[in-house]
């Protein structure tokens, strides 16, 4: 971009610091018609998630697409989750979330790595893929992205693709659990709850519950509720 649009991003950033919303649009917008990817996924991130404008997906795939093709991840991501929702001027589209995902993922994003390892596991729009799921996973683990570690625990409680096993589960529970995932957390509580991949421990199965509980897991939160050994067995939803 030019010198005076890079001026009028970073005059629209500032704007946006101090709250300015209207003052932060009129400076990034003539920036990003310029060509400046910042001020671009900058306005398109407003209206995704409606921050001083009302949320308009449409109008967030308009700035968030030039970037996109500039090939900026952010705003790969971006659109790929507008086309996996849907929602005010965008169609819920799997297909072309996956692509959108798939080209985030390819430039590093965990995010996108870890979204479409889901949907590969998930198979919204085409069969199951588990190998594809965990390849992608493990790319989105391997930076530290705690849901993603998360699902591979699932991957291997469940036996998806790969041999059932418990303790390897257990090793990514406990990562992503370090990390503050309120899934993993229940997923450990469920674990020492019917004694799977580890002795049955009461004590430690509450103490993971509450953990999750007071980290916003809903499951953890209703198991809490009923004494232990009451509980329905079976897998944690994570």
């Amino acid at each position: 971009p030019a010198p005076a649009a890079r001026e009028l991003t970073q005059l629209g950033l500032a704007a946006l610091r101090r709250g300015d919303i209207p003052d932060a649009v009129a400076e990034l917008a003539p920036a990003a018609r310029e060509g400046d990817t910042t001020a671009a996924v900058t306005l398109g991130s407003l209206y995704f998630i409606g921050l001083g404008v009302t949320r308009d997906y449409g109008e967030a795939s308009r700035w968030f697409s030039p970037a996109a093709a500039a090939g900026n991840a952010q705003a790969q991501y971006h659109l790929g989750q507008m086309a996996e929702r849907g929602g005010t001027g965008v169609v819920r589209n799997v297909p072309q979330a996956i692509a959108w995902y798939r080209q985030a993922a390819a430039n590093g994003l965990a995010e996108a790595q870890y979204r479409l390892g889901v949907l590969y596991l998930e198979g919204l729009s085409a069969p199951a893929d588990p190998v594809q799921a965990r390849f992608w996973l493990q790319r989105a683990a391997a930076q530290g992205n705690p849901p993603a570690m998360t699902a591979l625990g699932r991957i291997y409680r469940q036996g998806r693709g790969v041999p059932p096993d418990d303790r390897t589960a257990l090793t990514w529970y406990r990562h992503a659990a370090a990390l503050g995932d309120p899934s993993a957390m229940n997923a450990l509580g469920e674990a020492y709850d019917i004694g799977t991949g580890v002795p049955r421990d009461e004590t430690r199965a509450l103490a993971w519950y509450r953990r999750a509980a007071n980290a916003g897991n809903e499951d953890a939160a209703r198991r809490l509720a009923l004494p232990l050994d009451t509980q329905p067995a079976g897998g944690a939803h994570l």
